[in-house]
């Protein structure tokens, strides 16, 4: 592999040609980290793949328990346990989309700096962890939502590019943060404090409110719109809400991410393999 010391931006048509030619040729050694790491994952598990849509079930059994036992009112017309089990998978989705790059990047860590590989095999490797998480967890939300309530809908159509929008935007996130998350590990450990946080305030679990806009932190989170209008669209709303503004957005977004991505990984791996 040639360096050199003119930015690869400079010639922006040929740093895209790149970009694409490269992703395409890493797509074998991408399937191999992706079966490996997922091996790995669930080797040593009594329950293997069930802990893949564990964390949201039990969210979603635990404030379901607190309404029930009148401890909270979240004022929701209809099904509280699908509304409740319905916004806890969307959510974790954004929270996969948004470690799951993060974690393969730390694994695969050693790897980078000592074999010449073409490095957006970790993208896609990322991509094929959180699409296995995602179609895990709809299989137990489709097993389990028809005996909650949920009746099919038109706007149910919607979903994917519902779901798309989330993944685009989480995964954008993390690239855009994964430079510094290789050097500093403080970055993933204060993300799992803000995340956690951002759970909290943002409507899952209860439903948005009229002043939802005059919290700053939910305004700032750009999943609550999408979150929102994915929830309502399996619920069976006609409310289009912005979602091709902020698909569109979060498509640009993860282009910006990529892009950081490509030029940052040669400095990363220099300055990690030291």
């Amino acid at each position: 592999m040639l360096y050199s010391p003119v930015s690869p931006l400079k010639n922006f048509p040929l740093f895209v040609k790149s970009l694409i030619i490269d992703t395409y040729k890493s797509r074998h050694l991408a399937w191999r980290l992706f079966t490996r790491d997922l091996s790995a994952q669930y080797r040593q598990s009594i329950f293997g793949y069930i802990w893949a849509f564990i964390p949201p079930l039990v969210t979603a059994l635990t404030f379901i328990y607190l309404e029930h036992k009148k401890i909270i009112a979240p004022n929701i017309a209809g099904s509280y346990p699908l509304y409740v089990l319905t916004g806890t998978l969307l959510w974790q989705t954004f929270i996969d989309a948004i470690t799951i790059p993060l974690k393969v990047m730390h694994t695969n860590k050693t790897l980078l700096t000592k074999v010449n590989v073409k490095k957006e095999a970790i993208i896609l490797a990322a991509s094929g962890e959180i699409a296995f998480s995602l179609i895990l967890k709809l299989v137990v939300f489709l097993a389990i939502a028809p005996f909650l309530g949920l009746a099919t809908a038109p706007m149910q159509l919607l979903v994917p590019l519902g779901l798309g929008t989330l993944i685009a935007l989480g995964f954008s996130i993390s690239l855009c943060l994964l430079p510094l998350s290789v050097l500093y590990t403080d970055i993933q450990r204060g993300l799992t404090i803000l995340l956690n946080f951002a759970f909290l305030l943002a409507p899952i679990t209860y439903a948005p409110s009229a002043t939802q806009s005059s919290n700053i932190l939910n305004s700032l989170n750009l999943s609550v719109p999408v979150i929102v209008s994915t929830r309502d669209w399996i619920l069976g709303s006609t409310t289009l809400g912005p979602i091709v503004p902020l698909a569109i957005g979060s498509m640009l977004l993860f282009f910006i991410g990529w892009t950081i991505f490509k030029v940052s990984i040669p400095h990363l791996i220099s300055r990690i393999g030291n």
